[in-house]
């Protein structure tokens, strides 16, 4: 069922029998950098019929790889065919059959992620945490940040 009105049969069925097409647990996008081993701003086109996904880097945000990555399509979370995407990869994206763990294809999310990144590059908790106290605009982030600290006595004062 690679084809598109295959994926629309099922999408149909899963919507019918009230089911989510892709279920995975919500998690900020500070956990979701932390837990990448790749970001990067590309260019995503599916092949036909292998339905496999090309991504032609434009930039990369954390960690490195060749500037064209081919793999199997993924659909949780779906990925589409479009130019600027940002896309966050497991650590082992490279043999990881689901490497994809998030995408983010709207300017404003892209916009936050290319903030967030550097902070979350600072090499300690209480640094990332002093970042984002001093920003209200990542107040939701800081919140999220707190709840998972693993040093308790880095709440910065």
């Amino acid at each position: 069922m690679s084809s598109i009105p295959g994926r629309m049969v099922l999408g149909f069925f899963l919507c019918v029998l009230g089911l989510r097409a892709c279920q995975r647990a919500q998690r900020s996008m500070g956990r979701n950098i932390e837990s990448a081993g790749l970001i990067v701003i590309a260019d995503a086109r599916a092949t036909k019929p292998e339905d496999r996904l090309v991504l032609t880097v434009r930039e990369f945000l954390k960690g490195t790889a060749p500037r064209t990555i081919t793999m199997k399509r993924p659909y949780c979370p779906y990925v589409p065919e479009g130019n600027g995407l940002a896309l966050l990869l497991s650590p082992d994206w490279s043999s990881n059959d689901f490497p994809v763990i998030e995408v983010y294809t709207e300017a404003a999310p892209i916009a936050r992620l290319r903030e967030l990144v550097p902070i979350y590059r600072l090499p300690s908790e209480r640094q990332r945490l002093e970042a984002l106290k001093s920003d209200p605009r990542y107040r939701e982030q800081l919140f999220d940040d707190l709840r998972e600290m693993r040093e308790r006595g880095n709440y910065p004062n």
